[in-house]
């Protein structure tokens, strides 16, 4: 096996690049994450909202009853 060129390396690295670019697209966009999340197997440890709706954002629960003392 010969050792590729440096244009097949480069070539290579923006195949992967791309591919990896469009992946993170895919599970973080709401609407395909749902598609992709609803197909995922039921062992895949998931929110039952985030398998039903993709992925949402976690807001923090804030009590607004309670104040913090700074000391």
């Amino acid at each position: 096996m010969r050792r590729p060129s440096a244009v097949d390396t480069a070539t290579l690295g923006l195949a992967v690049c791309y591919l990896l670019n469009d992946g993170e697209e895919l599970a973080t966009y709401r609407a395909s994450s749902a598609w992709l999340l609803r197909r995922a197997p039921r062992w895949v440890p998931l929110a039952e909202q985030v398998r039903r709706d993709g992925n949402v954002t976690v807001k923090p629960r804030v009590d607004r009853g309670e104040r913090r003392q700074s000391q």
